[in-house]
């Protein structure tokens, strides 16, 4: 778990507001635990895209480009650390990673986890 956390610590230093780094910190320590007590990936996708998509709501703004490869860069590094690399799960990321860049570019006032989490499951359903 360490050391997912200090490659995205390492790549978004500085650009990362300290409470959303906790919360993503948070996110990806539960992302990790429910990795190792399940075979199926299909609920930790979900939740990288919620953390990826806070983020970078929080990195990049208004900024749509900057935005997607903040995303993009952040599914890599969390996606190869949880071991996800099959061509299923390739396509999952994608969707949820579009589906969480255009959700957080519309509602980019949304800077507590809980509150997006709750707003999320409100548009998407459960998790």
């Amino acid at each position: 778990m360490e050391q997912i956390l200090i490659e995205v610590i390492n790549r978004f230093r500085g650009r990362i507001p300290p409470d959303v780094l906790e919360e993503l910190e948070a996110a990806i320590g539960s992302l990790l635990d429910q990795r190792e007590n399940s075979s199926t990936p299909k609920g930790v996708l979900e939740k990288v895209a919620l953390a990826t998509g806070q983020a970078i709501c929080d990195i990049a703004g208004n900024n749509r480009r900057q935005s997607l490869v903040a995303a993009r860069a952040l599914y890599s590094v969390a996606c190869r650390k949880l071991g996800i690399a099959d061509e299923t799960a390739a396509k999952e990321i994608n969707r949820d990673r579009t589906m969480c860049v255009h959700y957080c570019l519309h509602h980019k006032r949304t800077t507590n986890f809980k509150k997006y989490l709750e707003n999320y499951e409100k548009i998407y359903g459960k998790i």
